[in-house]
Protein backbone atom coordinates (compact mmCIF):
# COMPACT_ATOMS: atom_id res chain seq x y z
CA UNK A 1 0.00 0.00 0.00
CA UNK A 2 1.34 3.14 -0.82
CA UNK A 3 1.67 5.80 1.51
CA UNK A 4 2.01 8.57 -0.64
CA UNK A 5 -0.69 10.48 0.87
CA UNK A 6 0.49 10.25 4.27
CA UNK A 7 4.30 10.40 3.40
CA UNK A 8 4.95 13.88 5.09
CA UNK A 9 3.25 12.97 8.41
CA UNK A 10 4.99 9.50 8.15
CA UNK A 11 8.27 11.19 7.82
CA UNK A 12 7.46 13.76 11.04
CA UNK A 13 6.39 11.11 12.92
CA UNK A 14 9.81 9.11 12.14
CA UNK A 15 11.50 12.98 12.92
CA UNK A 16 9.70 12.87 16.21
CA UNK A 17 10.60 9.29 17.08
CA UNK A 18 14.32 9.89 16.60
CA UNK A 19 14.19 12.69 18.85
CA UNK A 20 12.20 10.81 21.59
CA UNK A 21 14.69 8.02 21.00
CA UNK A 22 17.97 10.14 21.99
CA UNK A 23 15.79 11.65 24.91
CA UNK A 24 14.95 8.43 26.39
CA UNK A 25 18.44 7.17 25.97
CA UNK A 26 19.85 9.26 28.31
CA UNK A 27 17.22 9.32 30.73
CA UNK A 28 19.06 7.73 33.81
CA UNK A 29 19.51 10.62 37.19
CA UNK A 30 23.32 11.01 36.63
CA UNK A 31 22.76 11.88 32.71
CA UNK A 32 19.56 14.18 33.43
CA UNK A 33 21.31 16.09 36.34
CA UNK A 34 25.01 16.50 34.44
CA UNK A 35 23.63 17.14 31.12
CA UNK A 36 20.26 19.35 32.10
CA UNK A 37 20.80 22.22 29.62
CA UNK A 38 21.16 19.18 26.80
CA UNK A 39 18.21 17.69 28.36
CA UNK A 40 16.37 20.90 27.91
CA UNK A 41 17.12 21.58 24.46
CA UNK A 42 16.42 17.79 23.29
CA UNK A 43 12.82 18.78 25.11
CA UNK A 44 12.78 21.95 23.43
CA UNK A 45 13.24 20.56 19.36
CA UNK A 46 10.92 17.71 20.49
CA UNK A 47 8.03 20.62 21.32
CA UNK A 48 9.10 22.48 18.03
CA UNK A 49 8.98 19.59 15.95
CA UNK A 50 5.20 18.24 17.32
CA UNK A 51 4.21 22.07 17.10
CA UNK A 52 4.47 22.08 13.23
CA UNK A 53 3.32 18.16 13.15
CA UNK A 54 0.41 19.08 14.78
CA UNK A 55 -0.51 22.28 12.92
CA UNK A 56 0.20 20.62 10.12
CA UNK A 57 -2.45 18.05 10.37
CA UNK A 58 -5.11 20.61 11.92
CA UNK A 59 -4.83 23.25 8.74
CA UNK A 60 -4.58 20.42 6.14
CA UNK A 61 -5.26 17.08 7.16
CA UNK A 62 -8.28 16.96 9.98
CA UNK A 63 -10.20 19.41 7.58
CA UNK A 64 -10.41 16.89 4.45
CA UNK A 65 -11.15 13.94 6.81
CA UNK A 66 -13.94 15.38 9.01
CA UNK A 67 -15.75 16.47 5.73
CA UNK A 68 -14.74 12.91 3.97
CA UNK A 69 -17.61 11.18 2.34
CA UNK A 70 -16.63 8.04 4.10
CA UNK A 71 -18.09 7.68 7.83
CA UNK A 72 -16.01 5.41 9.15
CA UNK A 73 -12.60 7.86 8.52
CA UNK A 74 -14.26 10.43 9.72
CA UNK A 75 -15.34 9.21 12.74
CA UNK A 76 -11.62 7.68 13.07
CA UNK A 77 -10.39 11.76 12.69
CA UNK A 78 -12.99 12.91 14.90
CA UNK A 79 -11.81 10.41 17.54
CA UNK A 80 -7.97 10.99 17.12
CA UNK A 81 -8.36 14.96 16.77
CA UNK A 82 -10.41 15.05 20.62
CA UNK A 83 -7.75 12.79 22.30
CA UNK A 84 -5.16 14.89 20.25
CA UNK A 85 -6.41 17.94 22.60
CA UNK A 86 -6.00 15.88 25.59
CA UNK A 87 -2.47 14.65 24.71
CA UNK A 88 -1.62 18.58 23.74
CA UNK A 89 -2.83 20.03 27.60
CA UNK A 90 -0.68 17.32 28.93
CA UNK A 91 2.44 17.75 26.61
CA UNK A 92 1.86 21.79 27.17
CA UNK A 93 1.57 21.05 31.32
CA UNK A 94 4.27 18.92 31.19
CA UNK A 95 6.34 21.74 28.89
CA UNK A 96 5.57 24.09 31.24
CA UNK A 97 6.41 21.92 34.56
CA UNK A 98 10.27 21.34 33.20
CA UNK A 99 10.49 25.08 31.26
CA UNK A 100 14.38 25.23 33.15
CA UNK A 101 17.31 22.89 32.73
CA UNK A 102 17.76 24.14 36.47
CA UNK A 103 14.79 22.56 37.64
CA UNK A 104 14.95 19.34 35.29
CA UNK A 105 18.38 19.22 36.75
CA UNK A 106 16.71 19.39 40.83
CA UNK A 107 14.20 17.02 40.61
CA UNK A 108 16.04 14.79 38.08
CA UNK A 109 14.10 11.40 39.19
CA UNK A 110 10.24 13.11 38.61
CA UNK A 111 11.28 14.79 35.25
CA UNK A 112 12.33 11.17 34.29
CA UNK A 113 8.98 9.60 35.49
CA UNK A 114 6.67 12.33 34.05
CA UNK A 115 9.24 12.10 30.37
CA UNK A 116 8.70 8.50 30.35
CA UNK A 117 5.04 8.59 30.52
CA UNK A 118 4.85 11.12 27.68
CA UNK A 119 7.38 8.96 25.44
CA UNK A 120 4.85 5.93 26.29
CA UNK A 121 1.97 8.41 25.50
CA UNK A 122 3.74 9.97 22.40
CA UNK A 123 4.72 6.31 20.67
CA UNK A 124 1.40 4.91 21.42
CA UNK A 125 -0.02 7.86 19.38
CA UNK A 126 2.38 7.70 16.90
CA UNK A 127 1.59 4.29 16.23
CA UNK A 128 -1.93 4.28 16.27
CA UNK A 129 -1.95 7.14 13.82
CA UNK A 130 0.46 5.25 11.42
CA UNK A 131 -1.30 1.92 11.38
CA UNK A 132 -4.76 2.81 11.53
CA UNK A 133 -6.07 6.66 10.73
CA UNK A 134 -3.25 6.71 8.01
CA UNK A 135 -3.79 3.74 6.29
CA UNK A 136 -7.55 5.18 5.81
CA UNK A 137 -6.31 8.03 4.40
CA UNK A 138 -3.93 6.27 2.13
CA UNK A 139 -6.78 3.62 1.07
CA UNK A 140 -9.30 6.51 0.49
CA UNK A 141 -6.36 8.17 -1.77
CA UNK A 142 -6.40 11.50 0.17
Amino acid sequence: MSSQHTEKYRAQHDELVSIVTGLSSNLTPAFVTANAGSVKESLNKLAGKISIHLALEDNALYPRLLSHANQGLREQAEKFQEEMGGIRDAFDSYLKTWSLSTVIEKDADKFISETNDLISVLADRITRENEGLYTLVDQEGL
